[in-house]
């Protein structure tokens, strides 16, 4: 009788990995016919932007003197601010940079370069 109690144990578990295994590998490949069929230019705000902005775009974009800034670096030329500097904010993630360093990303990128949080 032991025998074949641990012989229907074993079965169920068998049948519960193997269920399991299955399930994973089909959400593996709906996950990757779905993103087969995803337009290339749509425009959530978490992707990577294909092409850049306008110029119209950017240059709407605020801007402001250094002052006191959480952040002290530009990560787009890796220079510090100084005094003078105009920034530009970007309005959705509030990351600031040089108004010509981030004018030239714009152009060529639609995110941020930190977050890469889409503009357009």
């Amino acid at each position: 009788m032991a025998t074949g109690t641990s012989m229907i144990i074993t079965l169920i578990g068998f049948s519960i990995s193997a269920s399991f295994i299955i399930y994973i590998f089909i959400r593996f490949i709906c996950a990757r016919f779905q993103l087969s069929f995803t337009s290339p230019f749509s425009h959530s705000h978490m992707e990577r932007g294909m092409n850049g902005l306008e110029a119209v775009m950017a240059a709407s974009f605020p801007v402001k003197e250094f002052g006191v800034e959480k952040d002290y670096q530009c990560t787009v030329c890796l220079t510090d601010y100084k005094k003078d500097d105009i920034l530009r904010i970007l309005p959705i993630c509030t990351h600031t940079f040089h108004l010509v360093c981030i004018d030239q990303w714009l152009k060529q990128h639609s995110t941020c370069p930190i977050s890469r949080v889409s503009m357009g």
